[in-house]
């Protein structure tokens, strides 16, 4: 049984839809198609009737073919624990509202691309203050320098032990090793049973 699949821009949307429709077991599923059709995407019937996906890493142009992005709105998304959003700009704010990753209230583990000119702080304190979140990884441009990133959270006093941040230039490597989220669960772990200070990695002990 196929359970953790990667979909590619060089397959087609409507032949990963058929795909999708025979593989029932898939948990863990990477969508980098955009789609380009009118009118319904052909992904969401077969995404939703994934009964055990619970991890999804996702290009945002794989599930919205219109200028409406509102996470919320998708119905399998409120069933994925495990989410990373690809697109640089899913922590900002466009107009007057956020693309909705906030309202997604069963994610335990977020991976967002994160900036300190961009992001809207709202999202971020509100995924941290859930009770329920796990991990948070917020990928880094390769320029900037962590240290500059932590200083910006501590003055949106966004200090908490769940974050970790992580270099954007790895991203491939780092994911694409498999046990990406056991081992930022492990960081956050060995965090709290050491009593680390938030930000803090073994390498700094």
């Amino acid at each position: 049984m196929v359970k953790v699949l990667f979909f590619r821009a060089t397959v087609g949307i409507e032949t990963a839809g058929s795909i999708l429709k025979v593989c029932k077991g898939i948990e863990d599923l990477t969508l980098r198609i955009p789609c380009h059709l009118i009118g319904k995407n052909p992904l969401l019937g077969p995404l939703d009737a994934l009964p055990r996906l619970h991890a999804l890493s996702v290009d945002l142009a794989s599930i919205f073919n219109n200028r409406v992005i509102y996470l919320p709105n998708i119905d399998v998304l409120h069933r994925i624990t495990h989410l990373h959003i690809s697109n640089t700009w899913a922590s900002w704010q466009g107009g007057s509202q956020t693309i909705g990753v906030e309202k997604l209230e069963q994610v335990t583990h977020l991976s967002i691309h994160f900036s300190t000119m961009r992001t809207e702080v709202s999202i971020l304190r509100d995924v941290l203050g859930r009770d329920n979140l796990e991990v948070m990884v917020l990928w880094r441009r390769a320029f900037m320098i962590e240290e500059r990133v932590q200083e910006w959270l501590r003055s949106h006093e966004l200090v908490d032990r769940r974050i970790v941040i992580l270099n954007s230039a790895d991203f491939f490597t780092t994911v694409q090793s498999g046990g990406f989220w056991k081992d930022v669960e492990s960081l956050v772990e060995w965090r709290r049973r050491t009593n680390a200070k938030p930000f803090e990695t073994p390498d700094d002990s």
